[in-house]
């Protein structure tokens, strides 16, 4: 009778043993097809820095442009100011 009983009892252990596998199974897929996503969106991090590091580089490279341009229109429209600077500064007489 007590033989029946584990016997039983051992049967049930198996059985969950078995579900616990294929869960674990189950789980390790998961886990493997999550890699493969997390690969990809560090590619795309990777392509979105890339191309934001390009359009700032584009966006620096045009300010530099307006900036001296602004400063060259500053320049030659107030002549008569940089020369009373100049001689503020003791650059001319």
């Amino acid at each position: 009778m007590a033989d029946i009983k584990e016997e039983e009892r051992i049967a049930r252990l198996e059985e969950k043993v078995e579900g616990l596998s294929k869960r674990l199974d189950r789980i390790e897929a998961r886990l493997d097809r999550m890699e493969i996503d997390l690969k990809e969106i560090k590619k795309e991090v990777h392509n979105i820095e890339l191309s934001m590091k390009e359009s700032i580089y584009k966006l620096d490279k045009k300010f530099t442009i307006l900036f001296l341009i602004l400063i060259f229109l500053v320049i030659f429209l107030n002549q008569n100011t940089l020369k009373f600077l100049f001689q503020m500064l003791g650059f001319l007489k």
